[in-house]
C-alpha cells in the first residue's frame, strides 16, 4: 500500500525521485498525527466494513474485503486508516 502511495505520488510529479516520493509521503502520513506510526494490512471481514468519521462516529460509507489499507494505532478499539482507491471522475465535486 504504502508503495502505491509513493507510485501515485510519482505520476503527479514524474520529475521526484524514489527517495523523495518516499519522504512527500512519510510527510504526510506524520502530519496526520493519528494515523502513524502505520503498518499495511487489508480488511479481511467477508462482508467488508463501515468506514466511519471518527471512533463510534456516523458511518461515511464501506470498504470490501481484501482491500489494502495503511492503518494507523489503535485507540480504544478503533483504528485511523488511509485507502489508495479510484473512482470515476463525475463523482468528484469539482
Amino acid at each position: 500500500m504504502l508503495q502505491q502511495l509513493v507510485d501515485a505520488v510519482r505520476i503527479e510529479l514524474p520529475q521526484l525521485s524514489e527517495q523523495d516520493a518516499q519522504a512527500a509521503v512519510a510527510a504526510v502520513l506524520s502530519v496526520l498525527g493519528h494515523a502513524t506510526p502505520y503498518r499495511e494490512t487489508s480488511i479481511i471481514s467477508r462482508q467488508g466494513c463501515w468506514l466511519r468519521n471518527g471512533p463510534d462516529g456516523p458511518q461515511i460509507g464501506n470498504v470490501l474485503k481484501d482491500v489494502g489499507v495503511c492503518a494507523g494505532e489503535d485507540e480504544n478499539g478503533w483504528t485511523p486508516v488511509l485507502l489508495l482507491a479510484w473512482v470515476g471522475s463525475g463523482m468528484l465535486k469539482p
